[in-house]
């Protein structure tokens, strides 16, 4: 192996390959794991000392020397740059190195186990390569049980351990992935004490998951047990914590989710409220304000379905059309927030009849189809939108071109749309009716 080590290092000082030079440090690393015992702090150098020193000067000036490890943990490794692969390659190295040398009575070996964990999560979360998030669960299984139940920081694993089987959940939809990331965030909330700061947190993300079940199965008691965790993060969440906003948006989208299932009136009041508060005290250049502006817009358009109090209809259009100024032309949300004033705005019209909030509505619907790409689950219904809008336009224009646009939208968005969708048939009748005015 030390000849390999040689030859890696001539290139790497030829080409500037980094490939090579990682390549070299870790066949040195091996050569030390093959005689020494290991601990993430005990990686010495046993190759002829020139080439040692050769490997250690390159190393040292290279872009990799950032990740040496020699004096800190793997897990802190990744934690200063964890947008770089090759950070994350070399701390997950130590870490597998680290757990496989570890004695089976070794105190740090749930350490390692967490470790790793953590740090296959986030290169999931780079790279989504699924093989690193189950290995990451596996391992997140195997820190809890091996942490005892009055260890402190038990809940924190707890939270870990639910956060990536969620993220698996979304992955690959099974249910069982959702309901286990539940019970993980439930055991973890009934192992932290009242009072705890960190409660609040864990408490809506329980009831973030628990309306991700109500979701699933429509089941109201998932529902009403989501709003009551919810609002318990909330109570306990003082004015100065730095997440109050999002778990007010949060318990919001919830109410929201209740008052389409029970029509309470008092649901939709308590959902304006609760985001209003979130708005409120979100700074202007916070990166989360356009969403919370957005929901809130969403929410005061169904108050006016019901009221009819145009200042509502001003103050969501307004709203939701803050949120599309403060995103940016390469966030995914934009579209959302489009279609979403697009609505607004249509319904402006219909109750008005001013043409300019119909020209509005179908540029904002068109940037939202540009922005978002064929085969986005979300593309069907905006092109649904789209030839909607542009029929309702020649109704009142007469102008053909209109109506063929429409005809065309519409015929993509059903070439798209499953034969079992619940919005299918309503698609199918308004091609019919733009056939028939055609």
């Amino acid at each position: 192996m030390s000849s390999l080590i040689t030859y890696l290092l001539s290139r790497y000082q030829q080409t500037g390959e980094l490939d090579d030079l990682r390549e070299a440090r870790k066949c040195q690393q091996d050569i030390t794991l093959e005689n020494l015992p290991l601990s993430p702090n005990n990686i010495l150098n046993i190759l002829n000392p020139e080439t040692s020193k050769c490997l250690n000067d390159a190393y040292d000036k290279s872009p990799l020397a950032s990740l040496d490890s020699s004096s800190i943990p793997p897990s802190e490794v990744a934690s200063e740059d964890t947008d770089d692969p090759d950070h994350l390659d070399n701390a997950i190295f130590l870490a597998e190195k680290a757990l496989a040398e570890a004695s089976p009575g070794d105190a740090k070996k749930t350490k390692y186990f967490n470790d790793l964990s953590t740090l296959l999560a986030k290169r999931y979360e780079l790279l989504g390569d699924l093989d690193d998030l189950e290995k990451a669960i596996t391992f997140g299984e195997s820190v809890i049980a091996a942490t005892p139940f009055d260890e402190p920081h038990r809940a924190a694993c707890l939270d870990s351990l639910s956060s990536m089987l969620s993220l698996r959940f979304d992955q690959t939809g099974e249910f069982d992935d959702l309901q286990l990331a539940i019970l993980r965030l439930e055991e973890a909330v009934a192992a932290i004490p009242l009072g705890d700061p960190d409660r609040a947190s864990l408490l809506s993300n329980l009831g973030l998951l628990l309306h991700s079940k109500f979701d699933e199965t429509a089941d109201f008691a998932d529902l009403q047990l989501a709003i009551l965790r919810s609002d318990e993060a909330v109570t306990e969440a003082p004015p100065s914590h730095p997440d109050r906003a999002s778990f007010s948006r949060n318990l919001g989208l919830m109410l929201r989710s209740k008052f389409e299932r029970t029509d309470d009136f008092d649901d939709l009041q308590l959902a304006i409220s609760h985001t209003e508060e979130a708005v409120s005290i979100t700074p202007q250049d916070h990166p989360d304000r356009a969403v919370y502006l957005s929901c809130l817009g969403d929410q005061l358009k169904l108050r006016f379905d019901r009221t009819e109090d145009f200042d509502d209809l001003q103050t969501a259009i307004s709203h939701v059309g803050e949120a599309v100024a403060l995103t940016a032309l390469d966030n995914p949300d934009r579209s959302d927030h489009l279609i979403n004033l697009a609505d607004i705005l249509y319904l402006r019209f219909d109750h008005k009849g001013d043409m300019n909030d119909l020209q509005l509505a179908i540029s904002r619907t068109e940037e939202a189809v540009v922005a978002t790409p064929v085969g986005h689950p979300n593309r069907v219904a905006y092109l649904g939108k789209l030839g909607s809008h542009l029929s309702s336009r020649f109704d009142r224009t007469r102008n053909i071109d209109d109506l063929q646009l429409a005809i065309s939208h519409t015929e993509e968005s059903m070439a798209t749309t499953p034969i079992d969708h619940p919005d299918r048939a309503l698609c199918l009748n308004n091609l019919a009716t733009m056939l028939r005015s055609r």
